[in-house]
């Protein structure tokens, strides 16, 4: 799955994990920072990776996660049949500042080449039990679906 380990962000302790395949969080997986790297070891690169989110049911209100991009491949997250709510800022290559609004979408789709380098792409999830709530930024183009 990946190398796991402990990191610190704003003063507290967030559990990281390096992602190189295809990821199905569950409700253990809360408060994770999940690094998309694609890399199955030094120098060899998996591509593009999917992260599947668990159920809205199957967590409890305040599931959270942070994934980063850390390789230079396309990536989806999936939200399941659960509504995702929020905005993604991006500033891809030639467009300045845009946005996608993810109002009703159930996925993410992070693009690279000539869209952009997806590394550096943060994208926070929270649950309130009803919804998945979402903000994130890059440099590359972010893409509701």
């Amino acid at each position: 799955m990946g190398q796991e380990g402990i990191v610190i962000q704003y003063g507290a302790q967030r559990e990281y994990q390096l992602v190189s395949s295809d990821l199905t969080l569950d409700k253990f997986d809360t408060g994770k920072l999940l690094v998309i790297s694609g890399a199955v070891e030094p120098g060899v690169e998996a591509g593009a990776l999917t992260c599947s989110l668990p159920a809205v049911s199957a967590v409890e209100k305040g599931f959270n996660v942070l994934i980063a991009v850390a390789s230079d491949h396309s990536h989806s997250i999936d939200g399941g049949a659960t509504s995702m709510r929020g905005i993604l800022l991006q500033s891809p290559p030639f467009m300045g500042v845009a946005y996608a609004d993810l109002d009703g979408a159930s996925g993410i789709k992070v693009n690279s080449g000539i869209n952009g380098d997806p590394r550096g792409t943060l994208i926070e999830i929270f649950c309130d039990g009803t919804l998945w709530h979402v903000r994130g930024s890059s440099t590359s183009t972010l893409v509701a679906s």
